[in-house]
């Protein structure tokens, strides 16, 4: 899976494409848990799914990334907003599942079909600096 992180002063993006497993969301997770890039606490979080052509996950797979979320939730992102660009409902399906299974993050999540979509909302969402 071709994927880009950005960290921002007060977030993180991820943008995903092509075929993506199950693994390599674990391994993004994994590693916004221990990048150098990430800097204090974040306020929001947007995964982006446009270009993604196939996702292969299966539900432990799911259940290893929302473990690691607790994780960022618990160390970095207790009240994070997460905009999750999800325009294939094959994609919405599974970020559905993971929704459910990082409920008690204290984070609120929404899906959107764009982008322009999800980053009015997390500017609606979110502080001023």
């Amino acid at each position: 899976m071709p994927y880009r992180t950005e960290f921002t002063d007060r977030g993180v993006i991820h943008v995903c494409s092509g075929i993506v497993t199950g693994e390599e969301l674990v391994a993004v997770a994994r590693e916004s848990n221990s990048s150098p890039g990430r800097r204090g606490v974040l306020e929001y979080g947007q995964v982006d799914f446009t270009a993604v052509t196939e996702l292969r996950v299966n539900n432990a797979e799911l259940r290893r990334v929302a473990n690691e979320d607790q994780i960022t939730a618990a160390r970095f992102a207790p009240t994070a907003v997460v905009a999750l660009v999800t325009p294939s409902s094959a994609v919405s399906g599974v970020v559905r599942v993971w929704q459910i299974l990082t409920e008690t993050t204290g984070w609120q999540s929404e899906m959107f079909k764009t982008r322009d979509e999800a980053e009015r909302w997390i500017e609606s969402k979110i502080t001023p600096p």
